[in-house]
């Protein structure tokens, strides 16, 4: 993912980036998460607004520590979208 997709949805529509829970972007999520559940393999307890705002904090990472940074965030977000057990 790109450093800017997220800004560029808060810039672009002047909304919070957690206001993109509904519409186009919450409903993929969504579906990526019903079907996570379906499998076991995604905790129930969370939705597409969870998602999209934890995701979201990676575009605020200054550009000098993204690169070194993002990739193990999103590992930790990903970590803690999973299943237990």
């Amino acid at each position: 993912m790109k450093r800017g997709v997220f800004a560029a949805l808060e810039v672009g529509t002047g909304k919070d980036l957690a206001a993109h829970s509904h519409g186009p972007i919450g409903d993929a999520v969504t579906r990526l998460l019903d079907a996570g559940r379906a499998a076991g393999t995604i905790r129930p307890d969370v939705d597409a607004r969870d998602v999209i705002i934890l995701i979201g904090y990676l575009s605020r990472l200054e550009p000098a520590e993204f690169d070194d940074r993002a990739r193990r965030l999103l590992g930790v977000i990903l970590d803690g979208l999973r299943a237990p057990g």
